[in-house]
């Protein structure tokens, strides 16, 4: 099957409803970052310097020996590049669709972060770990990233990886929860819409011959409902009551559409905060601080800089986290003397090459 809970999803989502210690829940996640080696570039150009006296030397008559010379000198010069270990603190948005049964965990962030060169340059590979005081449980996740976009986004960030291309289902045909989600969504967008000045524009989205009116525009009528309850809380009213969604193999497999990539995008942007969106809308993150740049950072913060909330939606994305591996410990289960678990994802490819179906190995070992 490939639309099925992993073994690690169900005593993960009891470690996060036992989690009482604050509202969010943050993790450490760690990627790889490529960069210059400062520190090898001065002994490189004692070297470079010395090559070059002795090819002077060595070649006064022979124009074609300083040429080569010359070439070998400009390439010992450049910087070595090396792989260093990036880590941050991020904080836990949902499983992707709101679906658990996707088996993916997701994060947002400003796609003009450096999160964004790291997955591209280094494939996107993760190892996140979550802890819970609360219960001691650990959960150390490793895999692979993707980033969801908007096309406009996408069509202008030219270090943006792809957006997510691994096997995840259509909503549409999960199963009646996600429907639902869907439906939900799909309502809130339109209560959006009908309630913007005519002066704002609409941009549209083609979707499989169906016209979906982008977030270019203000969302303040929304923001008063949206700090008292949240989209989430509004979907569980909804759905709380239906069934599980059902198992999906391959010959009923479809993925999702732009329109739900889109609507998934919507979702998790309605959830922020008034005051986590404003910080999109913010300057660069990383550029230095001079006295323009202070004036405009308080004016967004107080909420005078004269901009609409969803001017910060093109820096916006969902970052997913594609797990392959998890490493669960529980240091107080069994009488105190804790427990471990190892479970390793498999993957089974069709004649074509592609994934047809996910198992999930799992294993107890020693704390």
């Amino acid at each position: 099957m490939i639309h099925h809970l992993a073994p690690w999803v169900p005593p993960f989502i009891q470690s996060l409803k036992n989690h009482t210690s604050g509202p969010f829940l943050p993790f450490q996640i760690s990627t790889l970052r490529t960069v210059h080696d400062e520190n090898n570039s001065s002994s490189s150009d004692e070297s470079d310097e010395e090559i070059n006296s002795d090819s002077d030397s060595a070649s006064d008559n022979a124009s074609v020996n300083a040429s080569v010379h010359s070439k070998v000198n400009k390439i010992k010069r450049k910087k070595p590049i090396i792989v260093r270990p990036s880590c941050r603190t991020v904080v836990f948005r949902d499983f992707l669709f709101n679906d658990k049964k996707s088996n993916i965990l997701t994060y947002v962030t400003d796609l003009r972060s450096e999160k964004l060169q790291d997955i591209k340059d280094n494939g996107g590979v993760f190892e996140a770990c979550f802890y819970f005081p609360d219960t001691m449980e650990q959960y150390r996740l490793s895999g692979s990233t993707q980033v969801v976009i908007s096309l406009e986004t996408l069509s202008t960030l030219s270090h943006a990886p792809a957006v997510i291309n691994n096997l995840v289902v259509s909503p549409s045909i999960c199963g009646g929860h996600t429907k639902s989600v869907l439906k939900k969504m799909e309502s809130l967008l339109k209560q959006k819409e009908s309630k913007k000045t005519g002066n704002n524009a609409n941009a549209t989205l083609q979707t499989n011959g169906v016209d979906v009116k982008s977030t270019a525009s203000s969302a303040e009528s929304h923001n008063d409902h949206s700090d008292t309850e949240s989209l989430d809380e509004q979907i569980y009213e909804v759905t709380e009551d239906l069934e599980e969604n059902k198992d999906i193999d391959i010959d009923t497999y479809a993925p999702p559409t732009e329109r739900e990539w889109f609507l998934e995008l919507q979702r998790h942007w309605m959830n922020l905060s008034k005051t986590s969106r404003s910080q999109y809308r913010k300057p660069e993150p990383g550029l230095r601080i001079n006295d323009d740049l202070e004036k405009k950072l308080d004016k967004i913060n107080r909420g005078v800089d004269g901009q609409t909330e969803e001017v910060g939606l093109p820096n916006f994305g969902i970052v997913c986290l594609i797990v392959d591996k998890v490493d669960y410990l529980n240091l107080k289960n069994n009488g105190n003397r804790g427990e471990r678990w190892l479970y390793k994802k498999e993957i089974y490819q069709g004649e074509n090459g592609e994934c047809y179906e996910e198992m999930w190995d799992e294993e107890e070992v020693c704390p």
